[in-house]
């Protein structure tokens, strides 16, 4: 999701129950937007502002503007983006946030990428190295097929949608287990591991209910960026008039306008859409005036923020198949499950490895040496030699990042998608996007950008 797309590795659920109302929508906005953009109107020009130069905030101040708006967008970062965030220091693209275009057919994400002629590079997960407990498993095809996957899947799915109450997802996996026999209980295990890892959070804490109701996908492959995630948000920006380190502190609306209070300064408009993180919304970091609905703030409350953080791991030379496309390590601990090979797609010896929930939020107290020693320990338990330390390590920390407090949303037991449109529904003069506010498609780059574009024919339906 955001994200991660932030590192999912596989798909998450793609859910029996939809909302009929919405997925039209959803796609007649694709549909339009692909074809001649959302409609133009000849109507005297109006000013928004746009809080937020994520994927949400650009996507939707670009179809704005092309429709005749006076368009500002305040980041508060020195830098656009916000979790789509590409570090070059290293000499190759490291995507520190979003990193996948998770389904490439007809997702949105994609028919950028075209227009931006930027280079996909598709993610084959069949392409595994494992170890556990110092011995190599080799592909596990049969136990780790994409075929079992869904198969385990779509039963869990039905196990789930006989549920009387909500329950966590991990208790879900636990009643579930007791009913497997004992050739496909360690792919219960790994597919455990890996929703842990695409839902940036602790199962015990996950919605069972909404996960399998929610969430929709793209059919297709996943690919990564060539020349990293940033050629998307770079590319949206184009034209755009984008004011950097505007740390927004106080949005007061009246029936007539908008006022927005910055650390620089003041800005008046029409209309504003704010595409702030769900992580920032919970902190109060913004004070709204009058105040946000009751609604709005039971939904802010209700809902939370996962936390997939990255450890970039650069070695001299590589003591993994140099060919695999991703590295994998027993199930028996809470911490690395995963790591992406950066050798066939940068021909580095870099591994990637994804650090969800709490130990993700644990790990950004370590130091670098802190963080080596911690890896290093972990892989020549699993791996079973003697392996070397890596010489430099990166390590993401979105938890403690100020303008976001998470990497992306998830729906904690007891949550709804109702929860997510109530923190999308406008309030007066202000309108709401990013992924958090897509039941459908959050937690990923394409729900933030379909919600901007949401956001926008909402507005032009008012002007």
């Amino acid at each position: 999701m955001f994200g991660d797309d932030f590192g999912q590795v596989g798909h998450r659920s793609t859910g029996g129950n939809s909302v009929l109302k919405r997925k039209t929508f959803i796609q007649l906005l694709l549909l339009l937007w692909a074809s001649k953009g959302i409609p133009e109107s000849s109507k005297k020009q109006a000013k928004v502002l746009v809080i937020g130069a994520g994927i949400s905030g650009l996507g939707a101040a670009r179809e704005l503007q092309k429709n005749g708006f006076e368009v500002v967008v305040l980041e508060a970062r020195s830098r656009i983006g916000g979790r789509i965030h590409t570090f070059q220091d290293w000499g190759y693209p490291m995507d520190l946030g979003a990193s996948w275009i998770h389904g490439t057919q007809q997702n949105p994400i994609t028919r950028l990428a075209k227009e931006a002629d930027l280079h996909l590079m598709e993610t084959d997960y069949e392409s595994l190295q494992f170890f556990s407990k110092g011995k190599e498993f080799g592909f596990l095809s049969k136990v780790l097929s994409a075929k079992e996957f869904q198969s385990l899947e779509d039963e869990m799915e039905n196990f789930a949608s006989k549920l009387n109450k909500d329950v966590s997802l991990r208790e879900l996996f636990e009643k579930f287990r007791e009913n497997l026999n004992a050739e496909r209980k360690p792919l219960i295990e790994w597919l455990f591991l890996t929703h842990e890892s695409n839902l940036a959070e602790s199962l015990d804490k996950v919605s069972a209910i909404s996960f399998f109701q929610e969430a929709e996908l793209f059919s297709g492959e996943d690919a990564i960026f060539e020349k990293g995630y940033e050629g998307i948000t770079n590319f949206l920006s184009q034209g755009l008039d984008i004011r950097l380190n505007e740390i927004v502190t106080i949005i007061q609306s009246t029936n007539k306008d908008v006022l927005v209070t910055t650390s620089k300064g003041k800005f008046t408009a029409d209309y504003c859409l704010i595409t702030i993180p769900l992580g920032v919304l919970k902190k109060g970091s913004i004070k709204f005036s009058p105040e946000l609905s009751t609604n709005k703030k039971e939904a802010i409350t209700r809902l939370n923020m996962g936390v997939l953080n990255k450890l970039y791991a650069e070695y001299d030379e590589p003591f993994w198949d140099k060919s695999t496309v991703s590295l994998g390590i027993g199930p028996e601990k809470q911490d690395f499950r995963f790591f992406l090979n950066y050798l066939p797609f940068f021909g580095k010896s870099t591994l990637v490895g994804f650090l969800p929930g709490d130990f993700g939020r644990d790990a950004e107290r370590l130091s670098d040496a802190g963080l080596k020693e911690m890896l290093t320990k972990r892989l020549r338990h699993e791996i079973g030699k003697p392996i070397p330390i890596p010489k430099r390590v990166y390590l993401t920390r979105w938890n403690s990042d100020p303008f976001s407090f998470g990497s992306y949303s998830y729906f904690p037991v007891g949550s709804t998608g109702k929860d997510m449109l109530a923190l999308g529904e406008k309030e007066g003069r202000l309108y709401f996007a990013g992924e958090h506010t897509s039941p459908k498609y959050y937690g990923y780059v394409h729900g933030g950008f379909l919600s901007g574009l949401r956001a926008t024919n909402e507005i032009l339906q008012k002007r």
